[in-house]
């Protein structure tokens, strides 16, 4: 060997002896990266700090037309699988500072986390996350995928008819579903609309329980197939879903305070127009509007909201109806009295119902818990879809009664 080609072989050496000590000595940093670029995903990252595992998010306006940041969902990669993630996550701007949120590995499978109210109007959660991957929500996430999927399966039951009631300004399907026994002549409707506002997700685990038990094989939903047709808009605010947008408060106007002689919205027209047009046919019953209680609610128990006074007949009608659920549940709801001034329910469901319907029992909002059910332990998607269930058996008891 000679004497360069000794010097480049040492020199080589000590450099692979530098780079060795250094991972041997150093730890090497991954840089946490975080995402939202799929369906339904809200992110906006505010600081990260690779070498502690800590990062802060809030809810993006970029895809809103409002302010109330209500909704996140994003994944995390990159960080020190060994050590506590923290995440900190500002609820500035919301309506509501967020509860305990959840994470999966995989988009299927959600856990909940205990969130800290921690300085600068935000929260955090520390926890060690094993795998490379975690995916964090404000709530157990429900896409506008899920609902098509759902549509779906759901299609070929012999008493579920499914239709299209409108494309949205987006140019997707807002699917509707038809419960009937087609061998009998119903007489008597019920009509129920679902995610008015996008980030209210847990509502249509609810509604999945509801529409599953209505066309099971149980005697006392066939007793109300024969005699009762039930039109359900499980998926109203389509676009906002989808792109994971709140849709709280957005603009020009809330869904949920378009019903109105002239509504903005395509989906609310729709819905409107089929609900005159059904209500020439059958004798219109009930109407149930499902809801998602605010992400930051400590309510232990799903309510159902009156805007009844307790001497009406309406009302009456609807603490029959919780009586029968109960009865059914073996535990109270609470009850949400409506305390709003006319000119503000009036741009609810109600506004356009009342004066537009000629016979109905009760009209009311159904609020789906976001975070403990009615034992004050974690709620888990699975005690949603017993809910709806449960909810589907009282209507039976109700119009059977």
């Amino acid at each position: 060997m000679n004497f360069m080609n000794f010097t480049n072989f040492m020199n080589s050496k000590i450099f692979l002896f530098i780079i060795v000590s250094f991972f041997l000595k150093n730890e090497v940093i991954s840089q946490i990266s975080v995402f939202s670029d799929f369906e339904n995903g809200n992110v906006e990252l505010v600081s990260v700090d690779s070498a502690l595992n800590i990062l802060t998010i809030k809810p993006s306006l970029i895809n809103e037309t409002n302010t109330t940041r209500c909704w996140f969902y994003f994944g995390i990669t990159g960080y020190d699988t060994t050590k506590i993630l923290t995440i900190s996550y500002i609820y500035t701007g919301s309506v509501v500072a967020p509860q305990n949120p959840v994470y999966s590995y995989d988009k299927k499978k959600w856990l909940r986390l205990n969130a800290t109210f921690y300085e600068n109007q935000s929260k955090k959660v520390s926890e060690k996350f094993v795998q490379d991957t975690v995916y964090f929500a404000a709530g157990y996430p429900y896409t506008y995928s899920d609902i098509l999927e759902f549509v779906d399966s759901i299609a070929f039951n012999p008493y579920v008819d499914t239709a299209t009631i409108a494309i949205s300004e987006g140019g997707r399907k807002i699917p509707m579903i038809t419960i009937s026994d087609k061998k009998h002549n119903p007489v008597d409707m019920v009509w129920i609309t679902g995610r008015l506002h996008a980030f209210e997700t847990t509502l249509n685990y609810t509604l999945e329980g509801f529409i599953n038990f209505l066309i099971s094989d149980d005697k006392n939903a066939s007793k109300l197939r024969e005699k009762t047709i039930i039109f359900i808009v499980p998926m109203a605010d389509v676009d906002n879903v989808f792109i994971g947008a709140s849709g709280r408060m957005q603009k020009p106007i809330d869904f949920n305070r378009d019903w109105s002689e002239n509504p903005h919205w395509i989906a609310i027209k729709a819905i409107q127009d089929s609900i005159i047009q059904t209500n020439n046919r059958y004798n219109y019953r009930i109407f149930l509007d499902f809801h998602s209680t605010y992400p930051g609610t400590t309510q232990p128990r799903f309510g159902l909201f009156s805007e009844y006074d307790k001497d009406q007949t309406e009302y009456k009608n609807l603490r029959n109806y919780f009586n029968f659920f109960e009865k059914n549940a073996g535990y109270e709801l609470d009850e949400i009295e409506g305390q709003m001034q006319a000119n503000y329910s009036d741009a609810f469901s109600g506004g356009f119902i009342y004066p537009n319907i000629k016979v109905i029992d009760f009209s009311t909002t159904v609020e789906c818990d976001w975070t403990t059910n009615h034992n004050g332990n974690d709620l888990t998607i699975k005690e949603l879809r017993k809910v709806g269930e449960l909810l589907a058996i009282s209507l039976c008891n109700y119009l059977a009664d």
